[in-house]
């Protein structure tokens, strides 16, 4: 799928995602969702536009006179809006509207723009996911940290020194109590009250000093702590407006446990974000080819058509020259051949149709299912067409008896025979005027009008 993509559209891509794409702390996602509503608002025009088209060949002149440059005819509902015009603002011109092949063309457009513009925004959650892992990271090092100076401080409490200097207190105090009771001995025992005191002056002002050095690097550890969390290094999330978060909290009131517990919480919603966009790229992936064959598949059963027509009309314009008549035969061999090529498609168009329910893509469904219903209402326009008895069986839905069919108007048969020599002379690859349409001076320029408005590119404000 990517491959059709990008032979399809070589050098069209979406813009890049504006660093003030939002106001909420320059969200990201928040400018996607919005190109996102954005384009699905010009898939909906779209496919309006494609329902508009098709309905327009099936109407005939009783349509607004556009044609989308295809044969396939759809249902009629066309009849309440040409009852009641729609109300054009002084001085502000009518809106342009879009050919059926133009609408199919933007349809797959719009599927390639909601590609990239979900491949961006799982770029986007890619990079925010990383900048949580690094800050997972940085509070499982202040941890740590912590951890160690806080283990250190308490065995340095409780190691050999600190109970050595206790037990020398001691006998410092029973010494004490032997100098009063042992004057004799007073010289020997003040020298080594002297030595034993000196001692543990040494021993203290080792104890303090250590103790301090830990006690300064502690004060700084959280001194950077609430630095940290006052200040995070990574800008949250958009939510909703009364949902309390961690951001919102005092920072005097932030812990690393909170930021910990946030941030993984950010961390489960991204990933479980990250999976949706993944398959629902997939999805447009794959979806887009289905599309993609599904126009081939119809117009290639109308230009076979527009084929058979031309041929037809000029066998039985040759016929008409030389005086004979066209065999029964040949007509509704090529009747067959039509009608066969139009089961097959049917078929296949059926096909996708299938696989776009089974899959859930709603959007194919509703485009496949309009080709789908045109392609059915053909079979009851082509007999007609050739000026064969159209059953019941192969009636259209919309029509009641092959004389309200739009395609045959019965005044044509007596003129039927002059205007064939003047279509042998034109290449134009539609089929012959007098076989599709009645008899209206006006009606090759308007559909070489629709023709051109269907060759128009799509405008670019539904591209961005």
């Amino acid at each position: 799928m990517s491959t059709l993509l990008q032979q399809s559209f070589r050098g069209k891509r979406l813009p890049p995602v504006p660093v003030g794409a939002s106001t909420y702390h320059h969200d990201p996602l928040l400018y996607v969702e919005r190109q996102t509503k954005h384009i699905q608002r010009n898939l909906q025009v779209l496919i309006d536009a494609q329902s508009e088209g098709l309905l327009s060949v099936l109407a005939g002149p009783h349509a607004d006179d556009i044609s989308t440059g295809t044969l396939t005819p759809t249902l009629s509902s066309n009849a309440s809006r040409s009852q009641s015009p729609p109300t054009v603002p002084t001085r502000q011109p009518a809106p342009k509207k879009i050919g059926l092949r133009a609408a199919r063309e933007g349809i797959f457009q719009s599927i390639y723009d909601l590609l990239k513009l979900r491949e961006e925004e799982r770029e986007i959650l890619v990079s925010q996911t990383d900048e949580r892992d690094n800050a997972l990271h940085d509070i499982q090092g202040f941890l740590s940290r912590r951890t160690g100076l806080e283990d250190a401080i308490t065995t340095i409490h409780g190691d050999e020194e600190s109970r050595r200097s206790k037990q020398l207190e001691e006998e410092v105090r029973d010494l004490e109590t032997d100098i009063h009771e042992l004057e004799i001995r007073l010289y020997e025992m003040k020298a080594k009250h002297r030595h034993l005191v000196n001692e543990i002056s040494d021993i203290n002002n080792s104890v303090d000093a250590k103790l301090s050095s830990y006690t300064e690097s502690l004060s700084l550890l959280d001194s950077d702590i609430r630095n940290y969390l006052r200040d995070p290094p990574i800008q949250p999330l958009s939510q909703n407006s009364g949902e309390s978060t961690f951001h919102s909290l005092n920072p005097k009131r932030r812990t690393l446990d909170m930021a910990r517990e946030h941030w993984n919480t950010e961390q489960i919603g991204l990933h479980s974000r990250q999976q949706k966009v993944d398959a629902e790229i997939l999805a447009l992936e794959e979806g887009g080819g289905v599309w993609k064959q599904a126009v081939s598949d119809v117009t290639g059963f109308e230009k076979r058509l527009q084929a058979n027509m031309r041929h037809y009309v000029e066998m039985t314009t040759s016929t008409t020259e030389s005086g004979g008549s066209t065999p029964p035969g040949y007509k509704n061999g090529l009747v067959r051949s039509i009608l066969d090529d139009l089961e097959r498609t049917t078929h296949r168009i059926e096909s996708h149709l299938e696989l776009a329910e089974d899959k859930d893509w709603k959007l194919l469904v509703c485009c496949i299912a309009a080709e789908l219903e045109a392609l059915r209402e053909a079979r009851g326009l082509v007999l007609p067409a050739f000026g064969l008895p159209l059953h019941e069986e192969d009636a259209p839905l919309n029509s009641t008896s092959p004389k309200d069919s739009p395609l045959i108007d019965p005044s044509l048969e007596e003129s039927h025979e002059d205007s064939r020599a003047g279509q042998l002379e034109n290449d134009d690859p539609e089929p012959p005027a007098d076989l599709l349409k009645d008899a209206d001076p006006h009606h090759s320029d308007a559909r070489s009008d629709a023709r051109s408005d269907e060759d128009d590119e799509p405008d670019p404000s539904w591209l961005t």
